[in-house]
C-alpha cells in the first residue's frame, strides 16, 4: 500500500548549482503536457552562493561550451534560436533525506516563502505567500486563489496545515493535504520512483 509524503519547511541554503538550459517555449513537449521543451545538465553541482556571479539567458562565456543539451528528455532537437540559458539556482535544504534541491526539484512536500509574491492576494495570516510541491512537480501557491474562484480554506501553520477541498492540478495532481500530509492521487496516478515520507 503506497504511503502519502509529509509537508516539510524548505529554506534557502548557503550553496548554489550552476546548469547550463536549452529551452523551447512555444513548443509543448509530449512527455509533459503541461509544459514546453525543456532540459538542462548541471556543470557545478554545488558551490558557495555568495561566489555567484554569473547567470542569464545568454551563453556568454560557456558559448561553444560541449555540455549545451541538445535533445529534450522526448527527442525534439533544439534549434538555434531556442533559448540559451546559463542558470545559478538556489539550493534548498531541509529535505527528509537530508540533501539540496533546487526549488523546482524539491521533493512532494516541501513548503517554501514565496518571497518575490509581495501581492497580499497570496499571503496568510503570518503575512507570507507559502508554495507547496505536489506529487507530479507542480508547484501550489497554498494562499492564493483557487481556478473557480474563491480560496482554499487552510487550517493550522505551514507545515502542518490542512487544506479543502481537494487540490486540482489537472494531469497532474489531484488530491488532499491534511494534517500535513499531501495524500496520494485520487485520479490513481501513482508516480513512480519518487519515495514516500510518511
Amino acid at each position: 500500500m503506497l504511503m502519502p509524503w509529509r509537508c516539510f519547511l524548505a529554506e534557502p541554503s548557503d550553496f548554489c548549482r550552476k546548469s547550463l538550459r536549452r529551452y523551447a517555449g512555444a513548443k509543448r513537449c509530449p512527455l509533459k503536457p503541461l509544459h514546453y521543451h525543456n532540459i538542462d545538465v548541471m556543470i557545478a553541482p554545488q558551490f558557495p552562493a555568495d561566489a555567484a556571479t554569473e547567470g542569464g539567458t545568454l551563453p556568454g562565456k560557456h558559448e561553444g561550451d560541449p555540455r549545451w543539451p541538445a535533445l529534450c528528455k522526448c527527442g525534439y532537437a533544439f534549434l538555434q534560436e531556442d533559448a540559451w540559458q546559463v542558470n545559478i539556482d538556489r539550493l534548498y535544504k531541509g529535505s527528509p533525506d537530508g540533501n539540496l534541491y533546487i526549488r523546482r526539484e524539491l521533493p512532494p512536500g516541501a513548503m517554501w516563502v514565496v518571497d518575490w509574491l509581495d501581492s497580499n492576494i497570496y499571503k496568510g495570516p503570518d503575512g507570507k505567500a507559502w508554495s507547496l510541491m505536489l506529487p507530479g512537480g507542480a508547484e501550489w501557491l497554498v494562499y492564493g486563489p483557487a481556478g473557480g474562484g474563491g480560496k482554499w480554506d487552510v487550517q493550522g501553520v505551514p507545515p502542518d496545515i490542512t487544506v479543502s477541498p481537494s487540490i486540482n492540478c489537472e494531469g497532474v495532481y489531484h488530491g488532499f493535504v491534511k494534517q500535513g500530509l499531501v495524500a496520494e492521487d485520487c485520479e490513481g496516478r501513482t508516480f513512480p520512483g519518487v519515495p514516500r515520507t510518511a
